[in-house]
């Protein structure tokens, strides 16, 4: 495998297009990771459901963060008025949010629009409307069915008592755990509590394990068993109108996004030698996505955890491996980064469990094989599985990554530019989804 390289720095060329050279691929520096998305999302929604607030400066967040706080403001604001037309809640193109809110809103006074982008309108809903009726809520898809937008009539109204919540039969695991995340969630605020059967181990279960444990943490009642007519499937009872010690939320201490970290392990990855301090990281982690230092240390990556955070160096393998193979079931957000990082190196890859990845912010899954193969990687697609080529049949070379307006697929492809020489990112400012700080700590390594 071959490569075309340059020298030279971070430039930016507008506010949209950013080109990057690197100078040398001895790396180090210290690098300042956002506060985990995952986590703060899930407090925001359970400190606004308890009452309490969360403790925490919003405006250094992630957009997606900030995007649920504006939000939670707005049906606090607008919660009990019933004289005004339905309050339009735009989630934009976060996921995450339109999920948790989707259940939240059920339970407030007022009706709701819940919308978001055009891409957000692609993304089906219709597993947590569906569920969510079963319990009581009301519910209109106001364009296609199974859709956004929603109508939500929150409360008791118009003779109708609301999300009760009670036994809600069953949900698919396989679409997306942040549906049950957000009927866990508000299922301890509301009258009859809930009992929930998901089918099959949930896509992204670390993500689910991640909602029980803060919830467990904070103090709610949460059972856990197995399904009775089929021991595959997992039952979820909670308790309704559950009273907890809201002094937690200003004491819980908020990790940093393991997530978000990955894109620093390819940088590592790509390296002739490196010391990159990621300040804040644990080894203790509820995050899924800690399981990085496994997987690149098959790619030549060691971790070691200091006071200060996760210290990355390069390891001089024999050899990297013939194949890297691996189910990202679990780990959906790192699918991308692996992907790049075995391409950039000229490994061999098969993934699967990619299922859930053509439902992201983009179709991921095409995405990342369209950008490859312009950067020169024949890597192709075939029923949700990833495969990548040895880079002994290919040369990769310098492209225009488009980014199919996803966060992820700017930030895994950036490193890229270290193999490359250089690489050129349409709509840069994506970042700003989970990591608004991301171009400047790549390039605070680049100087140190």
């Amino acid at each position: 495998m071959g490569y075309k390289s340059t020298g030279g720095g971070i430039i930016s060329d507008n506010l949209s297009v950013k080109t990057l050279r690197w100078q040398s691929k001895n790396i180090s520096g210290e690098v300042e990771l956002p506060g985990s998305k995952s986590v703060l999302n899930r407090m925001l929604v359970l400190a606004e459901l308890a009452g309490a607030e969360v403790t925490t400066d919003i405006r250094e967040q992630a957009e997606d963060v900030r995007k649920m706080s504006e939000l939670i403001t707005s049906i606090l604001k607008h919660e009990g008025d019933f004289r005004q037309e339905a309050i339009e809640l735009d989630c934009g193109n976060a996921g995450t949010v339109f999920r948790f809110l989707t259940s939240l809103c059920t339970l407030k006074q007022g009706n709701w629009i819940l919308t978001g982008s055009e891409r957000m309108k692609e993304r089906p809903v219709a597993a947590l409307a569906e569920v969510l009726r079963v319990g009581g809520a009301d519910i209109e898809y106001l364009e296609r069915q199974g859709f956004p937008p929603l109508l939500i009539k929150g409360g008791k109204q118009n003779g109708s008592e609301g999300f009760a919540g009670g036994n809600l039969g069953k949900i698919a695991g396989d679409v997306s755990s942040q549906f049950i995340s957000s009927l866990l969630m508000s299922g301890a605020f509301c009258p009859l509590g809930i009992t929930l059967e998901v089918e099959g181990r949930p896509v992204s279960a670390p993500y689910l394990e991640m909602t029980v444990a803060l919830m467990k943490e904070i103090g709610f009642n949460i059972k856990k068993t197995q399904g009775i007519s089929n021991a595959g499937n997992t039952i979820y009872q909670i308790d309704g109108n559950q009273i907890i010690d809201n002094t937690i939320f200003q004491k819980t201490k908020y990790e940093k996004d393991w997530s978000s970290a990955s894109y620093f392990y390819e940088i590592a990855s790509f390296s002739d030698s490196c010391e990159i301090l990621l300040k804040g990281l644990s080894k203790k982690s509820i995050q899924g996505d800690s399981i990085l230092p496994e997987l690149y240390s098959r790619l030549g990556v060691r971790t070691q955890f200091t006071a200060a955070g996760a210290v990355l160096t390069k390891a001089h393998l024999p050899g990297m491996p013939d194949l890297f193979r691996f189910d990202f079931s679990n780990y959906p957000d790192l699918a991308l980064t692996l992907a790049v990082s075995c391409a950039g190196m000229g490994v061999e890859a098969h993934f699967t469990g990619l299922k859930s990845l053509v439902i992201k912010e983009s179709d991921r899954l095409e995405a990342v094989v369209r950008e490859l193969n312009r950067c020169g990687c024949p890597a192709r697609s075939v029923d949700y599985e990833l495969i990548i080529p040895s880079g002994k049949s290919y040369t990769m070379e310098t492209a225009t990554l488009k980014t199919y307006h996803d966060h992820r697929i700017a930030m895994a492809f950036a490193p890229l530019a270290m193999i490359l020489g250089e690489m050129r990112i349409e709509e840069a400012e994506v970042v700003e989804k989970s990591f608004p700080g991301f171009w400047e700590e790549v390039d605070k390594l680049q100087k140190c």
